[in-house]
């Protein structure tokens, strides 16, 4: 995150994608979705203000310097190539450390489970989160007889609050992670690569 002070406001600011959760990349694309219906400028401070977390009432209510806004649509040029997902193996929020296996195919409670959270769903991205509250689990950090660093991931449980709970927990991920771990799901990758 780089430091811009705007207004007499320091505001954080993402430099790249991994920097961003994927509870902010889900509303980033939200707002993507309606581009067509904005003004350019109604979009830049939209956009900004989701990675900086502030209003958008900040921008437009206030006298912005030709330099500021220069500074601040400059912010936005590593989020204007497409995002390249990067691999994550773990995960730790809340202390608890979670990973994943990407399975061949889900078990009938997996499949159940994301059937019952895709009835809520508002979104594809949401969709992919439910997706993501199946498959992401607590897990325990071992070695394998190489030495190689394992993550046993805990049998599923299909307590549908658990997982709407998990679901909350895991907006808080980097989201190019959690798009590598979808395509990797969709297209059954493998965990190695």
């Amino acid at each position: 995150m780089k430091k811009e002070m705007i207004q007499g406001v320091e505001l954080s600011i993402p430099e790249n994608w991994s920097e961003i959760k994927l509870k902010d990349f889900m509303k980033i694309m939200d707002l993507y979705a309606v581009y067509d219906d904005m003004v350019e400028e109604e979009f830049i401070i939209k956009m900004i203000a989701e990675l900086t977390n502030t209003s958008p009432d900040f921008y437009f209510n206030s006298d912005l310097t030709d330099d500021e806004v220069e500074r601040l649509i400059t912010c936005l040029e590593p989020f204007k190539t497409k995002m390249v997902p990067e691999k994550a193996d773990s995960f730790e929020i809340n202390g608890t450390l979670y990973s994943y296996n990407i399975p061949d195919k889900l078990t009938f409670g997996e499949n159940v489970s994301i059937k019952i959270l895709e009835k809520q769903s508002k979104s594809q991205y949401e969709g992919w989160l439910n997706i993501l509250s199946i498959i992401i689990r607590p897990a325990t950090e071992s070695k394998n007889e190489f030495g190689d660093t394992i993550y046993n991931v805990e049998p599923f449980n299909g307590d549908i609050e658990t997982i709407k709970r998990r679901k909350q927990l895991l907006l808080n991920i980097p989201c190019d992670a959690a798009l590598w771990i979808i395509e990797a799901f969709m297209s059954g990758k493998s965990l190695s690569s």
